[in-house]
């Protein structure tokens, strides 16, 4: 027999011939018998996979030829339906069920010609229950695996992000119903601790924590402790610690010459060297019938330029694109400054005398976001949705938006686009280039963004695009990788709440994205 053939044979279930078991009363007709429950080993372990056989028997020589079924259950669960299509008399059939069950004792039950098709000589033997007791594995270990820091080598006075993974060894979950506190110390105060009900067997969880330390150059201890009020009884409790030791080093970034080292600026959230810097916000065009969605553009785009009114940029150095019509600093008149189009985009970046060329200068920081519609499956960027007939939108281009970057002068370029498939932006955005520059996107090449409205009214002016919701709750004063961090960890728990698919924000330079700040 070939493995193919060995393989389905034991998919289905084994029939053998069987000396008869004692036979009922009456003649003529057939008899089904729950016969036999065992499991594989034969002291399951708990949390270990087991095998669960039971089999039937029919006691009389009258053969079954009506197809019937057999039912398992544990703990009065149903687990497994079985088919036999037919049976001789005196035969034998066993089924078989794998599963990992917890600790302790579990009812099987059987029940054969679970509907009642085959009338028998005797219906009161085709159930079968007994009790079987999963045996303890032993208790959890909980373990300080590793610490760690984003960057490697942290910067006295810049975030730093300190990643801590905690893992069970054991061979049971360790859990405790009000939950098992995972800290993280620097020398004797408690920097980050969080609650978490269950570590499974044989897991680890990783957590992280995004903190500034002082100005000066210094040795930190950071501990990782497992199980902090240790309320959960291990197998051993000596491994619950890690300690490590790290070096802030100095901060001596001084990238635009001036004398003042950039990081202390940036901490502070001065601009006492003298740059500019100059923002191009867009939101898309609209697409009839389209008003949730392009309410939560609308708003988001609104957010973004209060929060860089917010963090010292004022409204000559902004400059908005949309089809809308939006007074943000209460002056009452709009601050939109063009209409949502592909030539008023082309000429607010890229034409020599346009708003932003003629305006930047070596040493400036420039900032380019993006909202509205990507393109499936190339994610070029929806500026102008003019008709219902899609030959007739304007698209932006990942090449065209690099060439027009690339022909402005400046000292560091932030862009973010909030689209579908916004990844696709950062090959050539990345690759066109001679000045520094981040790249943000909301997704990954291949998936969508999100956006959401969460009282399902049209008007009511709490829709909102979900990554950059998420990227603006922390921007003022934090870095781009802290904001982007945040938006991450923001749009992975809203799609996990609404059961929809995370879609990969991505952050291109990410080693240097700890000292760009807004």
């Amino acid at each position: 027999m070939g493995l193919a053939a060995v393989l389905v044979f034991l998919a289905m279930s084994v029939v053998c011939a069987q000396p008869a078991l004692a036979k009922p009363g009456g003649t003529g007709k057939p008899n089904i018998v729950a016969a036999e429950i065992w499991t594989d080993p034969v002291q399951p372990v708990g949390y270990a996979s087991a095998t669960i056989w039971y089999g039937i028997a029919t006691n009389t020589k009258v053969p079954i030829t009506t197809g019937f079924y057999t039912d398992l259950f544990i703990d009065n669960t149903f687990v497994q339906r079985s088919y036999t299509a037919s049976m001789g008399g005196g035969m034998w059939q066993e089924f078989s069920y794998e599963c990992t069950l917890s600790s302790g004792p579990h009812t099987l039950k059987m029940v054969t010609d679970a509907t009642k098709v085959i009338s028998e000589v005797l219906e009161t033997d085709n159930t079968l229950s007994t009790t079987i007791s999963w045996q303890s594995p032993g208790p959890p270990d909980l373990v300080s695996v590793d610490i760690w820091t984003k960057p490697l080598h942290p910067i006295a006075g810049l975030p730093v992000t300190i990643f801590f993974s905690i893992a069970n060894i054991g061979e049971e979950p360790a859990f405790y119903q009000n939950g098992i506190l995972m800290g993280l110390w620097v020398g004797a105060s408690l920097l980050y601790g969080t609650d978490i009900q269950t570590v499974p067997q044989h897991s680890e969880v990783t957590f992280s924590c995004t903190t500034t330390f002082g100005v000066i150059p210094a040795t930190y201890t950071l501990t990782s402790r497992a199980d902090a009020r240790n309320r959960v009884a291990e197998s051993d409790e000596s491994n619950n610690d890690r300690i490590e030791e790290r070096y802030w080093a100095e901060n001596t970034y001084d990238t635009d010459g001036d004398g003042l080292v950039d990081g202390v600026e940036w901490h502070l959230g001065t601009d006492t060297n003298g740059y500019k810097k100059w923002a191009v916000l867009v939101e898309g065009g609209w697409i009839a019938g389209d008003s949730k969605i392009q309410a939560a553009f609308r708003n988001s785009i609104c957010d973004v330029y209060s929060k860089l009114l917010s963090a010292g940029y004022t409204t000559s150095s902004i400059y908005l694109i949309s089809k809308g019509s939006y007074d943000l600093d209460g002056d009452g008149a709009s601050d939109v400054d063009a209409d949502a189009t592909y030539d008023n985009l082309m000429n607010a970046i890229y034409s020599v005398n346009g708003w932003l060329r003629s305006r930047c200068d070596a040493d400036d920081r420039v900032l380019v976001y993006m909202i509205d519609h990507g393109r499936d499956p190339d994610g070029h960027f929806l500026v102008n949705g003019v008709s219902q007939d899609p030959s007739f939108d304007e698209y932006v281009t990942d090449e065209e938006l690099a060439t027009w970057l690339g022909a402005v002068t400046c000292h560091r370029q932030i862009v973010v686009v909030d689209a579908c498939f916004s990844g696709n932006f950062h090959d050539d955005l990345y690759d066109l280039h001679d000045q520094e520059r981040m790249t943000i996107t909301a997704t990954d090449s291949i998936h969508p963004g999100w956006a959401d409205d969460p009282d399902n009214a049209v008007g009511s002016g709490d829709e909102f695009v979900v990554f950059t919701e998420g990227f603006l709750a922390t921007l003022t004063g934090a870095s781009m990788e802290s904001a982007f961090a945040h938006a991450d960890n923001f749009v992975f728990d809203w799609c996990l709440v609404k059961g929809l698919q995370y879609p990969f924000p991505q952050l291109q330079d990410y080693d240097t994205a700890t000292n760009w700040y807004l």
